[in-house]
């Protein structure tokens, strides 16, 4: 009675058990990514006063677990800073006329700065040390106690700036009168500037994760931001030494030059106040230390610290925050987000085990007639009779759903490799079973889930059973031979409105995919309405579409017994007569029967048809993230100006020692583009492909097409290995397919230009257009179109680039276990000290986890739904055979043999699970309907290069169809075994004997 709800709670719960120990894994890894556990506000001005109070936290007495260090840091942001190296003057008529409230500002001479002030020993301190060693990083010894600042190494290079070194700060400061400026139809400012000169540069320092080290100085409660832009300059110095040389000097001249119009800021943009001395204080604690065994316990334990720092003086101590809290609340908010999408995905398991477990409750009652007929002979009213059977529905469902808990419990690992493997390669399989057994990922929600969940299948399963069998008159159930039968469906108008709900979306995204143009999708809002709107009925639409169609067609007496009539004869001539007749009898239950195959078999080969094709995509997009191999970024220093190709020949002659059989490239051309419309500042994002500016960029043609597994469709009219030898004549280019719409084609000769290294002046080229390209790996990515002209290095060898170089590196005999970031940052580092070297993100890193664990989940599911079709062909054929015991007993008193008695329920059972294989063709059109409606919603993004094509795997599908039969069969033939051994001889008298 309850296999329908165990398995559906199974499923449910396993994915509640998977998720817990999946918040409980990325609580980890997100404490990796805080720096600063716990930021302070305070508007104290003595800074050591506020340290000396958070210090209290490492008393034993404080209750303040796992303490690592209270700090302080100053810092101040400035909008338009000039620099000027030691052999420059801060020139300020090259910036502004100060007698001119109404004239341009040269802003292409200042940038943004940050001036970061530590402590002394801030560095030194292993705490502060492990946790941001990843963040900054310099070949000097950081020392505070001097005056003077380090340098960032960008603004280093591009000033010419080295240790030893002095330089000279200048900072604007703008207010705006807008009275004026409405009145003059012109901005109106007045202008203040000052100079702090002679600053001592102690060293010089990268910043490889710029932001996570602006939390240090930047928090969010004082409205102020820790992301630090590619082009600012950071400026780091002692606390006192910041606050003495920017802040108080710089305020004062301010004050002096705007004089009274000081007060009256209010009414203007910028504000003095946002440039004085901003003091950030913050508490680090042992992440290591922390005993993890819940999102929900770490945010309890987390709160209980907020306060203990908040009771620390609450006349110091204004506000305080975690970080840590916010983090976690992200895991626990992720977490719900997996957990309500595959729980949506769960639904057809729920669906049919919902509908099993209802199917199993009009057979239950159909044995017990005369059960319910005597109960209301003696008197039983039938409000009664509710209660007493809704209360065993509420103990079937309570029993079933704790089954299905702790079934979920123990099948939570397969479930967590499926949606989340990670986690389960962390895991050791003592673990593991350790896991399980003590039931430590069981959490109140998962009880909940169970239990509730249990209970509520049962109860809306018996329901509507239980209403017709308890309008039902004593006399009918007391009859003494009742011959069960429902020779039609009954017709619903809800048929239609299914079969139409399911045919919509699936024609939609059909539709829409092969007839719809891209900037249509885009700016179309109805297009966009309706395709969010087939998106969220699409995952049901192949079932309620079989739903209908099986009922329709079961419902059609005519049709249904011509064509159980036509399946049963392949089984046997001889006995499809009494085939046909016992499957027309009870047209409700073949229906039940017919259903919940075509459902198990068109999911099973939904989900493989999805899986292929997206794992088609997923290979295409990792070759194109990735160009099979150690993906590298590399950034050089202006000070080797001396462009790429020494710095790809430096590779070349070291690439051996290093285990490096060959490598691929790509670099973007500073200056480069179509013949008088370059500019390296225009560079922006846009859905529209024609708005984007025509770049550049110079790849390793030669090995791209030996190293990297292209694909023929990525490319119009030509082979990927056509192109790429195309590519390596000079002066060729192969072009974006977006170029096409702007006219221009294979043959076509395209006026461009670039710097060359030495003197960055331009030099013009005409290239020779020799094929068109869709998507091509480190040069564009498969999200987003591309307007870059790909060129061979050998057609520009005298270019050099301002961007990152993007490098795949291929071991020798293809072994890269010797490859590491470190490796690579001292190689490139050994040819320029300045230069830097990070790891490319790889495409399942960054890109592939939802999508992955989806398709996983769905081949998961599947098998849960043949388990479940299993168990339920076994139950209807089972109680479908006692039900015509009566029969039996009749054809053997007539001399008819066991055997063929056998083949009889045999073959009715065999016809309809043949019918309802009919129906998984419509599996292929669901996979098909979801992989076009991908297509769509990157279209409704922009635009995809890239886009899903359907795979059809054949031979997975047949062994998969083929397997899931088998069980049906052998379930079925367990079912009739057990209940045709009461057709023997010697029990004939017992099957047609009527009770009293």
């Amino acid at each position: 009675m309850s296999v329908g709800i165990i398995i559906s709670i199974m499923l449910i719960s396993g994915v509640d058990v998977a998720a817990n120990s999946m918040a409980k894994y990325m609580t980890v890894q997100v404490l990796d990514e805080v720096k600063v556990d716990f930021e302070i506000q305070s508007n104290e001005e003595n800074y050591t006063k506020v340290l000396d109070t958070l210090n209290q936290l490492n008393n034993s007495e404080s209750e303040f677990e796992d303490f690592q260090l209270a700090f302080a840091t100053s810092g101040v942001d400035w909008r338009s800073t000039y620099i000027a190296s030691n052999d420059a003057t801060l020139n300020w008529s090259n910036i502004y006329d100060p007698t001119n409230h109404t004239g341009k500002i040269n802003h292409n001479l200042l940038n943004a700065s940050h001036c970061f002030g530590v402590s002394d020993d801030f560095f030194t301190d292993p705490a502060i040390g492990t946790r941001f060693k990843d963040t900054i990083t310099t070949n000097d010894t950081f020392d505070f106690t001097q005056n003077g600042v380090y340098v960032d190494i960008k603004t280093a290079d591009f000033y010419n700036l080295s240790k030893g070194d002095h330089l000279d700060l200048g900072f604007l400061f703008t207010i705006y009168d807008w009275e004026k400026t409405e009145e003059l139809d012109e901005a109106y400012y007045h202008l203040a500037s000052t100079n702090i000169t002679d600053i001592p540069i102690l060293g010089i320092f990268s910043l490889p994760d710029p932001n996570s080290f602006g939390r240090l100085f930047r928090t969010s409660q004082w409205g102020g931001s820790s992301y630090i832009y590619e082009d600012d300059s950071v400026f780091l110095g002692n606390i006192d030494y910041i606050e003495n040389f920017i802040n108080i000097p710089a305020m004062q001249s301010f004050a002096d030059q705007l004089g009274s119009l000081i007060n009256k800021l209010d009414s203007w943009e910028e504000n003095p106040a946002d440039y004085e001395p901003n003091y950030n204080f913050g508490v680090i604690i042992d992440h290591e230390a922390m005993a993890i065994s819940s999102p929900d316990i770490l945010s309890a334990k987390i709160r209980k610290q907020t306060t203990r720092i908040e009771q620390l003086d609450i006349d110091i101590i204004d506000r305080v925050s975690s970080n840590l809290e916010n983090q976690v609340l992200e895991v626990r908010l992720s977490i719900l987000l997996f957990q309500g999408i595959f729980m949506i995905i769960s639904l057809p398991v729920i669906i049919l085990g919902w509908y099993l477990c209802k199917t199993n409750w009009v057979l239950s009652y159909q044995q017990r007639r005369r059960e319910l007929a005597l109960l209301k002979v003696k008197g039983g009213i039938t409000r009664q009779l509710k209660g007493m059977f809704y209360l065993e529905a509420i103990i079937v469902g309570a029993i079933g759903g704790l089954l299905g808990i702790f079934g979920g419990n123990i099948t939570s690992p397969l479930v967590l490799n499926q949606i989340f493997p990670e986690v389960v390669e962390t895991l050791t399989t003592t673990t593991m079973w350790g896991d399980i057994f003590s039931g430590r990922s069981i959490s109140r929600s998962t009880w909940l889930i169970g239990g509730i969940g249990g209970i509520a299948l049962s109860l809306i399963a018996v329901r509507k059973p239980l209403k017709d069998f308890a309008a039902m008159a004593p006399i009918d159930g007391l009859a003494k031979y009742h011959e069960t039968s429902q020779n039609q469906l009954p017709k619903k108008k809800k048929d239609i409105v299914l079969l139409i709900v399911g045919i919509l979306p699936i024609a939609y995204a059909i539709i829409v995919n092969s007839a719809v143009a891209d900037q249509f999708m885009y700016y179309n809002p109805f297009l966009s309405l309706f395709t969010g709107l087939a998106t969220i009925l699409l995952p049901l639409a192949p079932f309620t579409l079989i739903y209908a169609s099986v009922k329709l067609l079961c419902g059609n007496i005519k049709i249904f017994q011509k064509l159980i009539t036509s399946i049963s004869s392949v089984f046997n001539k001889t006995i499809a007569v009494f085939t046909s007749k016992s499957i027309i009898r009870n047209q409700a239950r073949s229906f039940r029967l017919v259903f919940i195959v075509a459902m198990a078999l068109s999911f099973t080969v939904m989900a493989s048809t999805i899986k292929e094709s997206e794992l088609t995509y997923e290979t295409q997009m990792v070759t194109i993230e990735t160009a099979d191999g150690y993906g590298m970024r590399f950034y050089l220093s202006e000070k080797r100006d001396d462009g790429v190709t020494p710095f790809i020949d430096y590779l070349y002659q070291n690439q051996a020692a290093k285990q490096i059989e060959a490598f691929n490239f790509n670099y973007n051309l500073a200056g480069g583009g179509l013949e008088g419309e370059t500019n390296d500042n225009d560079y922006y994002y846009s859905n529209d492909p024609s708005d984007q500016p025509i770049r550049i960029n110079v790849i390793s043609s030669g090995n791209f097409s030996e190293y990297i597994n292209l694909n023929d469709d990525w490319f119009i009219d030509i082979s990927a290995q056509e192109a790429m030898t195309a590519l390596q004549t000079p002066n060729t280019t192969l072009i974006p397919e977006s170029l096409v719409d702007k006219g221009y084609g294979v043959g076509d000769t395209i006026k461009a230009e670039y710097q060359e290294h030495e003197n960055h002046t331009s030099i013009l080229v005409s290239l020779t257009v020799v094929g068109i390209y869709k998507v091509l790996p480190l040069v564009s990515s498969g999200y987003s179109y591309s307007q870059k002209l790909v060129i061979d290095q050998t057609t520009a060898s005298n270019g050099y680039s301002r961007d990152t170089l993007d490098f795949a590196f291929y071991g020798i005999d293809g072994n890269e276990s010797t490859f590491s970031e470190d490796n690579f940052e001292n190689m490139v580092q050994d040819y320029d000290q300045y230069a830097g070297a990070y790891k490319a993100y790889d495409y399942d890193d960054e890109f592939a986890t939802m999508g992955s664990s989806l398709i996983r989940f769905l081949n998961l599911e599947s098998i849960y739904l043949v388990t479940i079709v299993t168990f339920g062909i076994a139950i209807i054929m089972y109680i479908s055979i006692n039900e015509k015991s009566h029969d039996m007993g009749l054809l053997r008193a007539r001399g008819v043999e066991r055997k063929v008695l056998y083949k009889i329920q045999i073959a009715e059972g065999g016809t309809l699970i043949f019918m309802g294989s009919l129906f998984t063709f419509m599996g292929i059109i669901g996979g098909a309907a979801m992989i076009l409606q991908l297509n769509n919603l990157f279209m409704m993004d922009g635009g995809a290069a890239l886009e899903r094509t359907l795979k059809i795997p054949w031979l997975t599908i047949l062994w998969q169809l083929g397997l899931a039969l088998v069980l049906f069969i052998i379930s079925i033939a367990i079912a009739v075994a057990i209940e045709t051994r009461k057709s023997d001889v010697t029990k004939i008298g017992e099957l047609l004997r009527v009770d009293a």
